[in-house]
């Protein structure tokens, strides 16, 4: 009788050891926790000053307003964040 294969779902590198150490290095869960607690608490407290920047309203995000419903997708601001993320982690990780 065959085994069944595994199927991992997710990408979250605490479900699979091989990639624990090559990502996080080492670091325990619980820190990398409370470290991305703190950065969320400060982009929160930060939000109102980074609305001036203008963040929330690139082209590209798109708000769909109607009668009893707004729907808002930053779709721009996203993907702004997401390249300096990924350029930063890159700067550290070199």
């Amino acid at each position: 009788m065959s085994s069944i294969p595994q199927l991992y779902i997710g990408t979250n590198g605490w479900s699979y050891p091989g990639w624990r150490d090559g990502f996080y290095k080492g670091i325990p869960q619980r820190r990398w926790l409370i470290i991305l607690g703190i950065v969320l608490l400060v982009a929160g407290i930060a939000w109102p000053w980074l609305e001036k920047l203008g963040l929330g309203r690139l082209p590209g995000d798109f708000v769909i307003e109607r009668e009893n419903f707004r729907l808002y997708f930053p779709f721009g601001t996203s993907l702004l964040v997401s390249l300096v993320l990924s350029l930063i982690f890159w700067l550290i990780r070199r």
